[in-house]
């Protein structure tokens, strides 16, 4: 990855590490911690085909297009909406959910963490109910007769039996009874263990019983779960915070990195479904060691029992069960952390490329960064608001990733973003890429209502109420998070609309800034007169650099009087004589 700074120097991945990078970004929270347990706790198949549908007809497309704008312009986070310039306030809002991330990210690998350390004792505190005390309390796996007890009533009477398992006991103690409501969630230690591990690698309630079939049943379809896992597969590889533009910004402007770099999305689904596929498998030996095709999975009021209490007691079922256990908690944690880390080292370079203090004390910067999103995540180790971080996150990432489709393929126009792929590595778009295209800004729009109307919060019972508001804590965080995101991109759309009036007329507002595209001057002025139909790239190339068509290239960009023609442009490393 290039760092750009004042001494104009790059330090660039090789091929084969960017792939890698742009794999284990998008092993993500949605990646490797919801998505494999919720479709394994709903029957599996269906939901796997559906999103592995969505995932490659929205997301994958979606990765495709930032992918290529990213090395077709080179440009930041924020200068790549430039395609659009009404959108910019977007590009401003994805350093807001960036922030967010790495908060989100840094409570589910601490939570994580801790699940780690414990599935590394034999036995885990999941399958003991010594240390609760007085509680209700039992192991399903060793207390069998009790267990068949409670399925019988639930059965018969629709009742609880009012025991626990050793698993809720477990997640109630370190994660769920730790909410605004109880007003015991601020765990010092947590932040600053996180933060540290962080900087340091920037440096160098009560739940009910539910029915679990195994295999399809059509009439019990849930479409509100359908919705839920549409959101989940368009999401799914971190589209719509421009990281993936951020990873990719500095491959060279021929480099075949979207031709194959299309396939890691492909290996990211893979793991998700093999994740899935192991507790799906961990769900059915519960059911046959009961002897029970109902009833046999405990399932919790929030959205983060599953990813913890649910599978540390699913696990518990399998031979050597401190192996699978730790083996479990600890990759997701490494995924999450690695992400976390990339999240961060984003944050950096934004940080010390705007400022050049915070580019003279890189290290001391890394410091004040870790230490303010620690600070940041304090009151998220509350569960209760830890899920609101669950909602915002996605709901930004649904809406970032609608203003994109929208500006790139309706209003720059998926003609023009073809011709640009072309002119780049020499690849004309099929027509799945164009059919996905033109339909994901609809599906994206259905997704984000579906969204919306179906929060996580909706369901908690575990939120402090504000009497004199009327609203519960997580629900006025969550309008108070979505309202600053919104604000950001008002503040940014009116800036954009004061530069066009004061320096262009607003009605090329939504046309892409006179810069748009490549960085090389040559590359630029080659673009602007390349046909796909009548000309090849290196013959234009070649003519452009021989007759010396860009001798007025200077006058033209003294003409320019918008913020982003005066940015420096730097000489990519490429010779264009080097076909693909």
């Amino acid at each position: 990855m290039a760092v750009e700074s004042s001494e104009k120097s790059e330090t660039k991945w090789t091929y084969t590490t960017y792939r890698f990078i742009l794999w284990a970004y998008m092993m993500n929270d949605i990646a490797v911690v919801f998505t494999p347990v919720d479709m394994s706790h709903t029957g599996f198949y269906i939901y796997s085909v559906l999103y592995i549908l969505f995932a490659i007809f929205i997301g994958i497309p979606l990765v495709y297009s930032e992918l290529c704008i990213a090395q077709y312009t080179n440009h930041s986070i924020v200068s790549m909406w430039n395609f659009c310039p009404i959108l910019r306030g977007v590009g401003h809002g994805t350093v807001y959910l960036i922030v967010l991330k790495t908060v989100y990210m840094m409570v589910l690998s601490t939570w994580y963490l801790e699940y780690s350390f414990h599935s590394a004792l034999d036995p885990p505190p999941w399958f003991s109910c010594d240390d609760y005390g007085d509680q209700k309390c039992m192991v399903k796996k060793v207390n069998v007769s009790t267990f068949q007890h409670c399925i019988e009533a639930q059965k018969l009477f629709n009742e609880d039996c009012g025991m626990k398992t050793a698993s809720r006991c477990f997640f109630d103690r370190e994660i769920g009874n730790n909410n605004t409501k109880n007003k015991n969630c601020l765990f010092i230690w947590k932040t600053f263990l996180c933060g540290f591990l962080s900087s340091s690698v920037a440096l160098s309630t009560s739940g009910t019983w539910y029915a679990t079939k195994i295999g399809i049943h059509i009439e019990e379809f849930d479409d509100h779960y359908c919705f839920y896992i549409l959101s989940q597969s368009v999401l799914t590889f971190g589209t719509g915070c421009g990281m993936i533009g951020f990873l990719s910004k500095n491959m060279p402007f021929r480099s075949p990195a979207p031709m194959t770099a299309v396939t890691t999305p492909l290996l990211s689904i893979f793991i998700s479904l093999v994740y899935g596929i192991i507790i799906f498998s961990g769900i059915k030996t519960v059911s046959y060691y009961h002897g029970e095709e109902e009833n046999v999975v405990e399932v919790g009021n929030t959205i983060l029992f599953n990813p913890f209490a649910s599978t540390a007691e699913i696990l518990s079922y399998f031979d050597n069960l401190p192996v699978w256990g730790f083996c479990w908690f600890s990759t997701v944690f490494v995924c999450l952390f690695i992400n976390m880390s990339i999240h961060c080292l984003c944050l950096l370079e934004l940080l010390t490329s705007n400022y050049k203090t915070a580019h003279k004390y890189n290290n001391l910067s890394c410091f004040i960064l870790s230490f303010l999103i620690g600070i940041i995540s304090w009151p998220f180790y509350c569960s209760d608001l830890a899920v609101v971080l669950t909602d915002v996150t996605q709901i930004i990432q649904l809406t970032s990733n609608l203003f994109f489709s929208v500006g790139i393929y309706w209003i720059y126009g998926f003609q023009k973003h073809n011709v640009d792929i072309i002119f780049m590595i020499g690849v004309k778009a099929s027509y799945f890429w164009k059919f996905s295209w033109i339909t994901s800004p609809i599906w994206i729009i259905f997704i984000i209502y579906t969204k919306l109307n179906h929060l996580q919060i909706n369901s908690s019972e575990s939120s402090y109420y504000i009497s004199s508001l009327f609203i519960h804590v997580d629900q006025l965080l969550i309008f108070v998070l979505c309202g600053i995101y919104i604000f950001i991109i008002i503040i940014g759309t009116c800036n954009e609309l004061r530069r066009f009036y004061k320096y262009d007329t607003v009605w090329n507002i939504c046309r892409p800034y006179k810069n748009w595209g490549p960085q090389d001057k040559i590359l630029f002025r080659s673009r602007n007169m390349f046909v796909p139909e009548i000309m090849t790239r290196e013959f234009l190339y070649r003519q452009v650099r021989i007759h010396g068509y860009i001798k007025n290239y200077n006058k033209f960009k003294q003409k320019v009087n918008v913020q982003a023609v005066q940015e420096p442009t730097e000489t990519l490393d490429w010779s264009a004589l080097t076909s693909n």
